[in-house]
Parts: structure tokens; sequence; C-alpha cells
């Protein structure tokens, strides 16, 4: 995901993420915590946001393009990064754990997805805070991932820039597809990934098992709530008090 150079370089004009963007950052106002964790924070763009803010901000990305791209930007309030997963984090280091861009997703496995959330809970402070987002499989999205359906321009600094979406297979909700770049010029990078779209009775069963309780759910940025419809699951959990984690 993302380990194209040039396609890292474009990587916040491409994935503007307005509103889960503000979401997160209402939320971290809202519960107040001293140190937050960016898991999967990208080109570094909400950490940096946050620690503009005055919370003390770590963010971890696997892809070490995208981490450095992350710390080439200014970074006057001293965001720490790391590159890895989940398990980078200490235990009781953080007081919320934020997964955005629909990072969740793209645990496939569920024994992954399981550890993941095992170390989370294992850095979070007493009461500490955990908040995600999963597309919500009852509207089946990777149907509209055609190139008909889902291609759109984008400008930047080289000119306009087309992409779109193409499912290869879906099997047991595991979607593997493509996503496609077209630059001026006529240059086409190819960007495969596979997710896989749990659905609510799966996520908020792993996430009990992980020891989180959930608090609220949402099925929007708007705060809406959930319905069969509705386009996104967003998670606001809390680590149960005596959990085994």
């Amino acid at each position: 995901m993302f380990e194209n150079a040039r396609l890292t370089a474009l990587y916040d004009t491409i994935n503007l993420h307005d509103e889960d963007t503000s979401f997160y950052l209402e939320l971290a106002d809202e519960l107040a915590p001293r140190d937050v964790v960016d898991l999967g924070c990208g080109t570094g763009r909400l950490a940096l946001l946050l620690a503009e803010r005055g919370y003390r901000v770590m963010g971890i990305d696997p892809s070490a393009p995208m981490l450095g791209d992350a710390r080439e930007k200014p970074n006057p309030n001293g965001v720490r990064w790391a590159e890895g997963g989940a398990e980078q984090l200490g235990e009781g280091e953080a007081d919320l754990v934020l997964m955005t861009g629909h990072v969740a997703q793209f645990f496939v496995d569920d024994d992954d997805w399981s550890d993941a959330l095992r170390h989370i809970n294992r850095a979070l402070r007493p009461g500490g805070w955990l908040a995600f987002e999963t597309r919500n499989p009852l509207t089946r999205p990777w149907e509209r991932w055609t190139r008909e359906t889902s291609l759109r321009t984008i400008s930047t600094p080289d000119g306009p820039l087309e992409t779109w979406y193409q499912v290869r297979s879906v099997r047991n909700y595991r979607v593997d597809y493509v996503v496609s770049y077209l630059f001026p010029g006529g240059e086409r990078v190819d960007d495969p990934n596979i997710l896989i779209f749990r659905d609510r009775r799966e996520i908020e069963a792993s996430l009990a098992d992980a020891g989180f309780a959930l608090d609220r759910l949402y099925g929007d940025w708007t705060r809406s709530a959930v319905t069969a419809h509705c386009p996104e699951l967003i998670y606001v959990t809390q680590s149960a008090p005596g959990a085994d984690s």
C-alpha cells in the first residue's frame, strides 16, 4: 500500500480525509488524553495535527516510504515516529490509540487482528481508549469498486491525476482489489490491496475478547446512529477495568 515513491509524495493530496480527521480531533479533545498513538499513521497528517493541540503523540506505520514522508515534515512538537505495527507499543504508555483510514480492515488474518487488539490494550493505561472505523459490510461497497463507478480526477502540482478501483475477487468478505493511478504523461501505477469486511458481531466479539468495552458506535462522521445503510461503523471503546490484557 503506497510503497511507490511518487504515490507517497501525493498521498496527502489524494487522501484528504477531512471528515474523519475532524472527527478524531474532536474526539481527542473530548476524551482529553495525555498520550495519543496514531497506529497506521501514514504520512503523519493526523499525528502532527494532534501534536499541535498539545498532545504527546506517537505515530506508527509499517510503510517505510510513508513514514519517511512523515519524518520530513515540520515537527516542532516532537511527534515520535516508529516503523512497524502494534507490537511497537510499550506497556501502559498511551491514553488513546487511534486507527484511522480503515486501517482495521487491513488486518485480514483473524489472529493478527486479535494480536493487535491485545497489544493495544496492554499499551493503554487503565481506562484508556481505542477508536477506529471500518466500512459497513451490509452496504457491500466493493460492488461499486469498478472503473466506471469509482473513477475520479484529482488536481496535483503536475496536472490531473486519474484514479479508480477494480475488484479482482471477493471471498469470505475478503476483497482483493487494485487502486490504479494514471499520472499526467501516461504513467500508470497499480496498487494492490486486500481488505476484510468484518460484521458488527465479529468486531464486537473480538473487542470483548481483547478486554475492551464498547462505549459508543456511530454510523457516519456526523455521529449518526448505525443503520443497515450507514457507510461506516465507527467504534469508540475503552479498556475494561480488570481486563486481562
